[in-house]
């Protein structure tokens, strides 16, 4: 789960969280947020559940515009299911949770 980085020059105005893409995806899948601030983000997949089974952020970051991959592996290494999973991301006062499904 090595996520891969690319922060924009532009500051945002407002915290954002884009639907990951591809979705449906298999192995890979991307997202973008956008921070108005330095701030702590913390992004996570969460199964049909609630459960937690991939931290793929749970670090401090600068403002601006920035892109994360995810491997679709769980947080022990081993690929996830086919299914429906729920990606969050807290960063600051800002929550957002997106849908996305696995495709095998």
């Amino acid at each position: 789960m090595s996520p891969e980085d690319t922060a924009g020059t532009t500051i945002p105005q407002a915290f954002a969280f884009s639907q990951n893409y591809p979705n449906p995806f298999n192995p890979t899948t991307s997202f973008k947020f956008a921070l108005p601030r330095d701030c702590h983000v913390k992004l996570e997949i969460l199964n049909i559940l609630g459960q937690k089974v991939a931290t793929i952020l749970n670090e401090w970051r600068e403002a601006g515009i920035h892109e994360v991959s995810w491997n679709g592996e769980l947080n022990s290494g081993n690929p996830v299911a086919s299914g429906v999973y729920f990606a969050t991301i807290k960063a600051g006062e800002f929550t957002s949770t997106k849908k996305m499904v696995v495709v095998k």
